[in-house]
C-alpha cells in the first residue's frame, strides 16, 4: 500500500498529441491566413482599379512629384540640420546590410 505512485507513461503520449493538434491548428490558421491575406489582396487591387481609387492614386501621384514634396524634403533637411554625411551613410548602409528588412520614417 505504502510507496511511490506507478508512473503513468501516458502522460508523454498525451503530449505528443496535443502538440500534433497544435501543430494541426497552427498549419489550418496559416492556411486561412493565407486565403485571407489573398483575398484582401484582391480587394486592394479592385478598389484601386475603381474610380475613387483611381482618384486617390492619382491625387498620391501628384502629391509626389509636386513642390509640395520638394517643401517636405526641404523641411526634413532642415530639422536634420548640420551632420557628418559620410557618416551616417555608413551607418544606413550598415544597417540595411545587417537587417533582411529594413524602413525608415519620419520621427519627431
Amino acid at each position: 500500500v505504502g510507496g511511490p505512485a506507478p508512473l503513468r507513461r501516458s502522460a508523454p503520449a498525451g503530449a505528443l498529441a496535443a502538440a500534433a493538434n497544435g501543430r494541426a491548428a497552427g498549419i489550418a490558421r496559416r492556411a486561412e491566413s493565407e486565403a485571407d491575406k489573398e483575398q484582401k489582396d484582391e480587394e486592394r487591387l479592385a478598389f484601386m482599379d475603381s474610380p475613387l481609387g483611381q482618384a486617390i492614386g492619382a491625387f498620391a501621384n501628384f502629391l509626389s512629384s509636386s513642390p509640395l514634396n520638394d517643401g517636405k524634403i526641404a523641411f526634413a533637411k532642415m530639422q536634420a540640420g548640420e551632420y557628418d554625411q559620410a557618416a551616417v551613410s555608413a551607418k544606413l548602409d550598415s544597417i540595411i546590410s545587417e537587417n533582411a528588412v529594413t524602413m525608415f520614417s519620419f520621427s519627431k
